[in-house]
C-alpha cells in the first residue's frame, strides 16, 4: 500500500513539474517553436517521462490551458470582494481584463495559441468552464437582488457578456490598449442591464 501511494505521489509531482515547464516553454515561445524536448529539458525529465503522462503536445497544451483558465478564474473570485452582485461582476471584468493585459503569458496561452491549438469549438467549449459559471452565477445573483432589468434572459445575457468580455480580452492581447477603456465601456454596459 505504501508503494502504491509513493508511486502516485511520484507520478504527481512529475505530472506538475512537466505542467509548470509546458507552462513556461509555451508562454515564451509559443505552441508552434515549442518541442516536447524543450518541455522535457525544462522540467529535468525524459522525453518518454513528458509522453507516459500526456500523449500529445497538444495534449500538454490543453492541461496547460485548463490550468491557466482555472488560475485566470480563481484570481478573479479572488479579487472580487465586494457584497453588491453588479459592482462585483463590474470587478471581475476590471480584474480579469487587468490580468490580461499584464499577464503576457495568459494572454498568449489562453486567447492567442489556444483557438488555432485547440480549433474553435474546442477553445469554445473550454468557456463552459470557469467563466461561464462565474460570469452566469454572476448575473443570477444580480437577479436575485431584484437588480436585473426586466425582460432580460440570464443565460443569453451571461452568454453575450462572456463574449464582449472576451472581445475586450482579444483586443487587449493583440495591442497596446489599456483595460481600463475595455473594463469601464463593459461597466457601462451592466449599468444599462440593471437597476441601482
Amino acid at each position: 500500500m505504501n508503494r502504491i501511494r509513493k508511486t502516485q505521489q511520484r507520478s504527481s509531482e512529475t505530472t506538475s513539474q512537466v505542467l509548470a515547464a509546458a507552462r513556461q516553454c509555451f508562454a515564451a515561445d509559443g505552441f508552434e517553436l515549442v518541442t516536447i524536448d524543450a518541455i522535457a529539458a525544462e522540467c529535468g525529465r525524459t522525453k518518454g517521462a513528458v509522453y507516459h503522462h500526456f500523449g500529445s503536445k497538444e495534449a500538454l497544451f490543453e492541461a496547460v490551458f485548463a490550468a491557466e483558465q482555472r488560475r485566470l478564474a480563481d484570481l478573479v473570485v479572488g479579487r472580487t470582494t465586494t457584497a453588491d452582485p453588479v459592482r462585483a461582476l463590474q470587478d471581475g471584468v476590471v480584474t480579469y481584463l487587468t490580468c490580461i493585459a499584464d499577464d503576457h503569458d495568459a494572454a498568449r496561452i489562453t486567447l492567442l495559441d489556444a483557438p488555432v491549438v485547440l480549433g474553435w469549438q474546442t477553445w469554445r467549449s473550454c468557456d463552459d468552464g470557469p467563466f461561464r459559471e462565474i460570469l452566469a452565477g454572476a448575473v443570477r445573483s444580480i437577479q436575485a437582488a431584484g437588480r436585473l432589468r426586466d425582460g432580460l434572459d440570464v443565460e443569453v445575457l451571461a452568454e453575450l457578456l462572456l463574449g464582449a468580455i472576451t472581445e475586450a480580452a482579444l483586443g487587449l492581447a493583440t495591442s497596446s490598449a489599456q483595460p481600463a477603456s475595455f473594463a469601464s465601456t463593459i461597466a457601462r454596459l451592466i449599468d444599462h442591464l440593471t437597476t441601482p
